[in-house]
């Protein structure tokens, strides 16, 4: 009887003292959070052929979707705009600028816990012109 009792409590024993490790892992949403730097709150004016680079930091988890827009409609990556993404970070270059990347740039994050916007008003003034390029020379005219 006592080795009954005995191997009784060994199995016990081995079924409460084993670890588990296929619980399921939980998080808690985290609405997305933009932020940069306080001189790219102000209206960012350029003149026509320079860079023009925004930026951000982002926050959130679920790692947020982040999508640019200018004057409403989304901003592709294409020749000469460049848009840069990751966890973290998040930026939007654009070389060569000329009137037409004038206007209200929108930043939008977004996940399942909320969104969060910015916006940034860029002005690109004149016209560029490039008057030559030569083996060890550029010669640039701005009207």
């Amino acid at each position: 009887m006592m080795s009954n009792k005995l191997r009784s409590n060994q199995r016990t024993h081995e079924l409460y003292s084993k670890p588990v490790f296929n619980s399921p892992l939980f998080f808690f949403p985290v609405a997305p959070k933009i932020t940069h730097e306080d001189k790219l709150g102000q209206p960012q004016k350029l003149k026509a052929g320079a860079v023009l680079s925004l930026y951000a930091n982002i926050e959130g988890v679920p790692t947020p979707k982040v999508t640019w827009y200018l004057n409403g409609e989304p901003v592709e990556s294409t020749n000469g705009t460049s848009i840069d993404t990751n966890s973290t970070f998040t930026s939007l270059t654009v070389k060569g600028s000329t009137a037409n990347n004038s206007g209200k740039y929108k930043l939008v994050a977004e996940n399942v816990a909320g969104k969060d916007e910015k916006e940034f008003d860029v002005t690109i003034k004149g016209t560029f012109l490039s008057a030559g390029v030569r083996s060890e020379t550029c010669f640039l005219v701005w009207l």
